[in-house]
Formats: C-alpha cells, structure tokens, sequence
C-alpha cells in the first residue's frame, strides 16, 4: 500500500494548497465514480481546463493505478487503483 499523501507533503512534492485541494477532488472522483473528466474538475473547482489538465497530470505522476481513456476523454481507475489522498 502507498503511503498516503497529506498536507504537510506538499513541500516536498512541490505543490501549493490549491494544487493539493484539486488533487484530492481528483482522487474522491475516481474513488467514488470510477472517473473523472477535465470538464467536471474545472466547473468544481472554478479554475480553467489548462489547470486541471496541469493538475491531472501532477496526479497521473503520483499515482499509476489511473490511467487516460482517449475514447471517453477522461482519467479512469484501473482494478488496482489505490487513493493516494
């Protein structure tokens, strides 16, 4: 199991507190719904597609039991996925 990700490790990966937010929106999506697309996390978090897509890419690095679906054109778990938040 990877260690959990909490706020005090946002020194260390070189994230700041909104990036961090906007990953765990990333990480209860996926966990939750299976998925979560650009759309959705830019209308939640009032931020523009070039974020979440900055920020989807951030989580993609810390967390390969996702992966991007071209066909559906959003991030989708795979059957080990695992919350890293």
């Amino acid at each position: 199991m990877k260690e959990k990700i909490t706020p005090l490790h946002r020194i260390k990966l070189g994230v700041t507190l909104p990036e961090l937010l906007r990953m765990r929106a990333i990480d209860i999506s996926i966990a939750h719904y299976g998925y979560c697309n650009r759309d959705y996390l830019a209308d939640l978090n009032s931020v523009s597609i070039a974020t979440v897509s900055r920020d989807i890419k951030k989580y993609k690095e810390l967390n390969d039991t996702v992966y991007y679906n071209r066909e559906t054109k959003r991030i989708e778990k795979t059957s080990l996925f695992e919350r890293i938040f």
